[in-house]
């Protein structure tokens, strides 16, 4: 196993600060106190409807799937095959990530700067791997195939 560069660790440690910042809210929740890093809006976008998915709080899923990003990262080094099944979840995340943002844009019209912090953290992650999978993607071409990518 080869050793991670400071690009892919600086990555892993976005996905870990997801995976706290998930914990927090969570734990926030659970204990009736509105995990809000700043304003007061958190308290009522944490209790609305779209707080849930199948009955549970969505940062509890949150956990769960910063939780598995962070196996898929560490699972995708150096291979672009394997990296494809990171980059997806990741793309799936950004999607569920731009919900959250036009949830509390347009339907809620209140926004929970710790719930946006997750979600721009999820657009960061993206961007960076979409970096990182074209840069894996064209060292694992063929010579003659590179200066055409």
């Amino acid at each position: 196993m080869s050793e991670m560069k400071p690009f892919s660790i600086y990555l892993a440690a976005l996905i870990l600060i997801e995976m706290i910042l998930s914990v927090w809210i969570s734990y926030g929740s659970y204990v009736g106190i509105a995990a809000c890093i700043a304003g007061s809006s958190c308290a009522i976008v944490q209790n609305t409807q779209y707080a849930y998915f199948l009955g549970i709080k969505t940062a509890v899923w949150g956990i769960a799937a910063f939780t598995l990003l962070f196996i898929f990262y560490g699972w995708a080094q150096n291979s672009a095959r394997r990296y494809q099944w990171y980059y997806a979840a990741t793309i799936t995340g950004t999607l569920i990530a731009l919900n959250f943002l036009r949830i509390q844009a347009f339907v809620l019209k209140q926004w929970c700067s710790s719930c946006v912090a997750v979600d721009v953290l999820m657009l960061v992650i993206f961007a960076l791997s979409t970096y990182e999978f074209h840069k894996l993607r064209s060292s694992s071409r063929p010579p003659h195939l590179r200066k055409h990518y």
